[in-house]
């Protein structure tokens, strides 16, 4: 990313850590389990196909970064649907599921 940019690797960390208090190791892994969140709250993929889909190299990867991030595995996502419910998307303000612990890419709003 940095190459593409034409900017040093450390001095792309350095404007990440200012801006987003993240590497961009860090940020791109919250996106990724956010990808999955969303896939498997909004579908009936299978796990491993949610995990290559989000960008993950197995299923395991992406377990152990959700369960980083959000606290809970990804199965409890799929379980706390019904087998007959529609697939719905959660609000951010769900309570059951509590905001990312790592950080986030922030939205427009919040720079």
């Amino acid at each position: 990313m940095a190459d593409r940019l034409g900017i040093g690797a450390r001095h792309l960390s350095r404007l990440f850590a200012a801006h987003l208090d993240a590497s961009p190791l860090q940020v791109a892994q919250s996106l990724r389990v956010q990808r999955a969140k969303r896939l498997i709250d909004g579908s009936d993929i299978p796990i491993g196909v949610v995990a290559r889909r989000a960008g993950f190299s197995s299923p395991r990867r992406m377990n152990a970064a959700f369960a980083k991030l959000y606290g809970r595995p990804p199965s409890a996502l799929r379980r706390r649907r019904s087998p007959d419910a529609t697939p719905q998307r959660m609000s951010d303000g769900d309570q059951q599921w509590p905001r990312p612990t790592a950080p986030s890419v922030p939205n427009e709003s919040n720079r």
